[in-house]
């Protein structure tokens, strides 16, 4: 059990054991600039709310920014959880596809995928 009272906390509020999915986007600043990353970053937050998949406690779509995935070239890029699946070169029409087909429906997008965590999605 967790030792760290603040962080079980806001782990309660945000009911992170509830989020059927979670995506990480690297916002920068080796796979793209810091301004595309923070303009798609911005992006996601603001298409997910819209859509109802964002707030606390609805169970969807957990969102994570990060500052680098270690691929380093061709961002951003994204990670989808529990799938395993990785996107790259994102722009705002084939983030919006993510947001759409997968993140809402559950359905990856192929066209974008870029890898996939074999042994992770082995099941999806």
């Amino acid at each position: 059990m967790s030792q760290g009272k603040g962080s079980d906390q806001k782990a309660e509020v945000l009911k992170i054991e509830q989020y059927k999915r979670h995506i990480l986007l690297c916002a920068g600043p080796d796979c793209c600039s810091n301004a595309v990353g923070e303009d798609l970053w911005l992006h996601l937050k603001k298409r997910l709310a819209e859509l109802g998949l964002a707030a606390p406690g609805t169970g969807e779509v957990f969102r994570t920014k990060a500052k680098c995935l270690r691929i380093c070239a061709d961002g951003p890029i994204a990670i989808v959880y529990p799938d395993a699946i990785w996107y790259r070169k994102i722009d705002k029409p084939s983030l919006d596809r993510i947001i759409e087909e997968h993140l809402r429906d559950g359905k990856p997008v192929q066209r974008l995928i870029w890898k996939k965590n074999e042994v992770i999605g082995k099941d999806k």
